[in-house]
């Protein structure tokens, strides 16, 4: 299956290098070893976009991040991401879902730079 398909709106991390093959060729299964960090509702991603979050991260590590279509942040980059997320951390005020999401999408590249992973921006 499609990443775009079963990982709608969310930030997905492989857990193994298989996992990563799968991701990178767009062609996933349900047992495939990943953490999804889900963007769960339409609010959350109308600010997340409204705040440009996803166009700095884009700009910042060279990505085109668009609808429908995964972007991979390949773990060069995660450094360039991580310093974005906790420049919106840092913004307030903000919601609580909002600072929720970034707080788990920070713990996330934290992770990811340390195992050396990518992550893919599904929206």
């Amino acid at each position: 299956m499609q990443l775009s398909m079963m990982y709608r709106r969310g930030i997905v991390m492989p857990l193994d290098h298989s996992a990563w093959t799968e991701l990178e060729h767009d062609d996933v299964r349900e047992a495939t070893p990943v953490h999804w960090l889900k963007i769960d509702s339409k609010e959350l991603f109308h600010k997340l976009e409204r705040s440009g979050l996803f166009d700095e991260l884009a700009l910042a590590c060279s990505v085109r991040i668009a609808p429908r279509e995964p972007a991979e942040l390949l773990p060069v980059a995660l450094p360039r991401a991580l310093a974005i997320v906790r420049q919106h951390i840092a913004r307030l005020p903000m919601s609580r879902l909002r600072a929720a999401f970034l707080r788990n999408f920070e713990s996330l590249l934290q992770t990811a730079i340390s195992n050396g992973y990518p992550l893919f921006i599904v929206l």
